[in-house]
């Protein structure tokens, strides 16, 4: 079985970014599970940062009675500083 799996997007929530968009799955598969890179236990929810930096997150399809679990995919993620301009109230 394959899929497209996620497609790479930052979309802001509150104060924090999700670090992927939802996986379009295939006919008949029941969900997707996420986790950061690094981290041993699977949800399924996306995850979301809020501080500037790289991250990777992972995910699989989660199997059930009629599917095995898939691989491990991995997708890469950034958050950019945000650029700060100051405006003088009085510029003479």
């Amino acid at each position: 079985m394959s899929f497209n799996g996620l497609a790479a997007a930052i979309t802001a929530v509150k104060s924090q970014k999700l670090l992927s968009a939802p996986a379009k799955l295939p006919d008949g598969c029941a969900k997707m599970q996420y986790r950061m890179s690094g981290e041993t236990s699977w949800s399924n929810s996306i995850p979301a940062a809020a501080k500037a930096g790289n991250y990777t997150v992972e995910y699989r399809y989660a199997g059930d009675k009629n599917h095995k679990t898939s691989a491990v995919f991995r997708i890469k993620a950034s958050i950019a500083r945000a650029k700060i301009t100051i405006t003088a109230q009085d510029k003479t």
